[in-house]
Order: structure tokens, then sequence, then C-alpha cells
């Protein structure tokens, strides 16, 4: 599986260990995911995380299915999707980071 970070680098997983990157590797993709945390914990896309409301709103329902929403727990920006077939707010998952809304530069064109 390949991923797009917000940092503009793919970064490919594999479940086959005789595909695994060297221990050094690993290494250094641990310290750029935790440096990627330590910002995150600041601001997120213009959103400082110290602003955002904590868990207490997902009490209210959503309006419409697939609609989204941030909230902070335990210093973490965390994005949750309403699900209007079960009524009920899904976790998504921890957000990391945002690009910044600039046009980026991919095989030799702007996007």
């Amino acid at each position: 599986m390949a991923v797009i970070f917000s940092d503009g680098l793919v970064r490919v997983f594999s479940a086959d260990p005789s595909r695994y990157a060297s221990p050094e590797i690993l290494a250094k993709f641990e310290e750029e995911v935790a440096n990627i945390n330590t910002v995150a914990e600041k601001e997120i896309g213009g959103f400082k995380i110290s602003d955002l409301p904590g868990k207490e709103v997902l009490v209210k329902p959503g309006l419409s299915d697939g609609q989204t929403k941030l909230v902070k727990e335990g210093g973490v920006a965390v994005c949750y999707s309403w699900s209007a077939a079960s009524q009920e707010w899904t976790k998504v998952g921890d957000v990391l980071g945002a690009t910044s809304g600039e046009k980026q530069l991919y095989a030799g064109k702007v996007h």
C-alpha cells in the first residue's frame, strides 16, 4: 500500500517480511512520524489543537451522512464521521497534518 503524506512524500507499506525496510530506514520513519506528531500537537491546517472541542460535541447527532468533526482527545486532533445509517459518530483516525492549501508540484505539473 502506498500513502502520500502531507509532507509530499510517498511511503510504501508491505505486509511481506521480505520487503520490509532496513532497521535504519524504519528508525528514520519513526523519527519523522514523531516529528509530525510534535508539530501536529500545536496546529493542524491553521487550527490550534488547543482550541478544538472535546468529545462532548459528539453527543449531538450529525446533520448529514459523512459529516466530519475534529475533536481533541488527550492533546491530539481526531477526526470523526457521522453515519446516518447507524446514527453514530465513527472514529476515522488521528489527524497528523494538513497541506498548506498551496499548489504542489508533482511530476513536473502544478496540482
